[in-house]
């Protein structure tokens, strides 16, 4: 094998497991510690997606791998019959189908954003892939079939993996760090026999120390208090579910699916059809986990 032939497929393996290891960093980055960053969920939810949407395109990726490789014993037995166009074009139109498929994925989740740029992006390196196949007779797209099959897999198998512990992770840190601003309400009920009002301010000055949770959300409930956050879910993790975690001091847990059921229903209605279809320990006293769908 020729010396510069051996350092591009070492270079095109290096870019591979770098894109595979930057993936698997995006979907992660809402639950890293660290300050909040708004584009973190849908930046992690347009990562989901490539590797949900892009298992379409492992079948065809491994077609293509059968067919290089019956190619190659055909040309060590002496047959010299040149690369076709018509693998990288079936490529280039499934992929752009299942970016297309991403892209609406990931804007039904809230990542616009995401979406539109990965769109844009996917125009820009389709249209200089074909640019190229055209000038170089389709020599440039041989390790297109092994990107077609391990950036997909890596991706979907690293979310399958990381979700559970992701989360977990994350929501024990949101958790423990609302330890002092439960302090700071406490103190305030201690000096005024009565809990605050309302929390609403422009700055957030008690951060919950996770990338992709904004901020804590306070609501007085009778003669208590609830404090909840949001928990961003992987997509797989029950597809289409919300989580909120909620504290009260009293264990009177309320978390509301529908504001306009706090004007049209009776309290005791309200506790009665408050909207989640699941509630669960969250890991730490007077806190609970709701899944609204």
């Amino acid at each position: 094998m020729p010396r510069t032939t051996m350092v591009r497929r070492i270079v095109r393996g290096v870019l591979l497991l770098v894109s595979i290891a930057v993936l698997v960093l995006a979907m992660g980055y809402p639950y890293l510690g660290g300050e909040h960053d708004p584009l973190a969920v849908g930046l992690s939810t347009v990562a989901q997606a490539i590797g949900i949407g892009g298992i379409i395109l492992v079948p065809l990726g491994v077609a293509w791998l059968i067919a290089d490789a019956i190619r190659a014993f055909r040309r060590s037995k002496g047959h010299t019959r040149p690369r076709g166009r018509a693998w990288p074009l079936v490529a280039v139109i499934a992929a752009s189908l299942v970016v297309l498929l991403v892209a609406l994925l990931a804007g039904a989740s809230g990542a616009v954003a995401g979406a539109v740029l990965l769109v844009i992006a996917w125009a820009v390196i389709a249209g200089a892939w074909m640019l190229r196949m055209g000038r170089t007779q389709c020599q440039a797209a041989t390790s297109a079939p092994l990107w077609m099959v391990a950036l997909p897999v890596a991706a979907l198998a690293a979310q399958l993996l990381l979700a559970s512990p992701a989360t977990d992770a994350a929501r024990a840190a949101a958790v423990s760090s609302a330890g002092g601003l439960i302090a700071d309400i406490e103190a305030y009920q201690a000096a005024n026999n009565v809990y605050p009002a309302s929390l609403a301010a422009v700055y957030a000055d008690y951060p919950l120390g996770v990338v992709g949770i904004g901020r804590y959300q306070y609501s007085l409930a009778g003669d208590s208090y609830n404090l909840s956050f949001e928990l961003p879910r992987f997509l797989l993790d029950d597809p289409g579910s919300r989580e909120l975690v909620v504290f009260n001091p009293r264990d009177e847990h309320v978390m509301i699916s529908h504001s306009s059921w706090i004007l049209l229903f009776s309290p005791p209605e309200l506790l009665e059809n408050q909207g989640w279809y699941a509630n669960q320990d969250a890991g730490a006293e007077h806190w609970r986990s709701f899944l609204f769908d």
